[in-house]
């Protein structure tokens, strides 16, 4: 006779029958109910899976029209403001054959960063350090949107791969800049961390503090007071001088470079 591939349930049943027999083989039984078991748990993980990834598209899309949207919201404003720009050590006219450089500025600042960058600094290649976080997508989207590349990474997560390409980024042959902002992702604010100067130090690249003051902003209640230029309000912008981290300092000597930076930086409110 033609045999019957049998299924989970067929051969569940199967094996009910040769257990009520004389010669039931129990654990052959307990096996199969075991392997059926399997397949359906299988079978859910797939399930599970194909609505994961449908939800990842979903938010995927969200962040990228959330993106879309702030870089609009950016222009709109940068468009109505007066802005006042001090290249004091002169790179804007530079391009990155010259070398690559380190710019770090205040998390609070970032609003006005991309418009830095399309005005001033557009002859260079410029790569933003963010975080693999939410809000780090939404800088990436909108970032994407000025012609500025990014690296996911930091101090508390993935830091020894974000780490390795930051330094890649920087050594590679007509490579480009690299922008930080040294009190990210979650403060505290204002506060240099060393992330930004072990770079420089690897990399043996120097370091660009970006000082932005505005007359009017609207400040939210967020961990860094994150700045928003109101519309025909004046703007600072200032690229202050390098500062060079060499290999041979000292633990103490990192310290300093770290705190004469971050005096740069406050020299701006």
């Amino acid at each position: 006779t033609r045999r019957r591939r049998l299924g989970c349930k067929d051969q569940v049943k199967s094996h009910e029958v040769i257990r009520a027999g004389p010669n039931a083989d129990l654990q052959v039984a307990d096996g199969v109910h075991h392997i059926c078991e399997v397949q359906l748990n299988v079978e859910r993980l797939l399930q599970a899976k194909e609505q994961g990834h449908v939800v990842y598209e979903q938010i995927r899309v969200e962040l990228q029209v959330i993106g879309y949207l702030i870089a609009l919201v950016i222009r709109a404003i940068a468009f109505t403001l007066r802005i006042s720009f001090d290249d004091r050590c002169g790179v804007s006219d530079k391009t990155n054959s010259e070398g690559s450089i380190i710019w770090v500025f205040w998390h609070c600042k970032v609003f006005l960063m991309p418009i830095v960058y399309k005005e001033y600094l557009l002859k260079r290649k410029g790569t933003v350090l963010t975080s693999p976080s939410r809000d780090g997508q939404i800088i990436v989207e909108v970032m994407k949107r000025f012609g500025v590349h990014s690296i996911r990474g930091s101090s508390n997560k993935s830091p020894v791969k974000a780490l390795r390409e930051s330094i890649d980024c920087l050594q590679e042959k007509n490579g480009g800049d690299l922008a930080v902002t040294p009190d990210g992702p979650r403060g505290p604010s204002r506060v240099m961390k060393l992330g930004a100067i072990k770079i420089a130090q690897m990399a043996n690249v120097p370091i660009m503090p970006i000082t932005i003051s505005y007359s009017k902003c609207k400040e939210l209640k967020t961990w860094d007071n994150f700045q928003i230029p109101l519309p025909f309000s004046r703007v600072s912008v200032v690229l202050n001088e390098f500062h060079w981290i060499s290999k041979s300092l000292t633990k103490e000597e990192i310290g300093e470079s770290a705190l004469a930076i971050e005096k740069v930086l406050k020299s701006l409110p």
